[in-house]
């Protein structure tokens, strides 16, 4: 037999405004860096993964006394990936070659998890040492 175990959770959207959230004395930064690090958390040290992170199942809510003055809460749980630990550690790397434009360790990362592309590799061996990424994702910003 199978049990459904459900509850009512009262919160706002990550959707809300920031005005919404600063009305009640939540800094909206907060709460996008709070998800952010508990989504972090669950892709590169748990590998144990919310597969469904839209605004209407990712809420918070006013809690005096929490860090920030708030909680998260994630709803929905029905749909979670567990990586294997080979696939969790290729994901990290990507993006620290992601985060430090390191081409090389970009393409390694991305060859391990199974992504072929050799329109990546040209951008990034053309673009060499600095600012990789940025001419690739079409940035014109200069450093």
């Amino acid at each position: 037999s199978r049990v459904l175990v459900m509850d009512f959770e009262d919160g706002m959207s990550l959707s809300a405004t920031p005005e919404e959230m600063k009305a009640v004395g939540v800094r909206p930064k907060a709460v996008v860096q709070r998800f952010s690090e508990a989504y972090a958390e669950m892709a590169f040290v748990n590998g144990f993964l919310h597969c469904d992170p839209h605004p209407g199942n990712i809420l918070w809510r006013p809690a005096p006394g929490a860090p920030g003055g708030f909680q998260m809460v994630i709803l929905d749980h029905g749909t979670y990936q567990e990586l294997p630990e080979q696939l969790r550690l290729a994901y990290c790397r990507l993006w620290r070659g992601i985060a430090t434009s390191d081409g090389t360790e970009i393409l390694s990362a991305a060859k391990s998890i199974g992504v072929r592309s050799d329109w990546l590799r040209s951008k990034l061996l053309q673009e060499g040492g600095r600012g990789r990424g940025r001419q690739a994702a079409g940035d014109s910003v200069k450093e």
